[in-house]
């Protein structure tokens, strides 16, 4: 008797995660719809859905990079200073540049406070 092999199941897009079937509504998204499997996991279950999460591609969407080839994605990680090999799972890969770029977007938006502080005998400039 052989035992399922979950991890070739998760990667052609056969299961939800290694060990969790897809449920009765993920498994219409897939085969009926044909919506990707990295859509469904992320909870993309009808076209209209689907559609949406292919058009908006704005830089807060977790679905932005599915569409991108793992090479692309190492690539992506790479700049960021992510140290990643081929063996890293796509979805993993691309938690870990949502997460570095998350960080890298946090850094920018960290802008200093100025304050003008001013009496009758002298102005100056304060940055926190």
């Amino acid at each position: 008797m052989s035992t399922v092999n979950w991890a070739n199941l998760y990667a052609k897009g056969r299961c939800k995660i290694p060990g969790v079937p897809w449920n009765n509504e993920e498994l219409n998204a897939r085969y009926q719809l044909k919506i990707p499997a990295d859509y469904v996991r992320k909870g993309v279950l009808t076209l209209e859905d689907y559609d949406k999460a292919r058009k908006e591609g704005d830089e807060n969407s977790p679905l932005l990079s599915i569409d991108e080839s793992k090479e692309k994605l190492l690539l992506r990680a790479k700049e960021l200073g992510i140290d990643a090999t081929s063996d890293v799972r796509e979805d993993d890969l691309i938690r870990l540049i949502e997460e570095e770029q998350k960080k890298l977007d946090e850094k920018v938006e960290e802008k200093p406070k100025i304050k003008k502080i001013s009496n009758k005998k002298e102005s100056k400039v304060v940055v926190d």
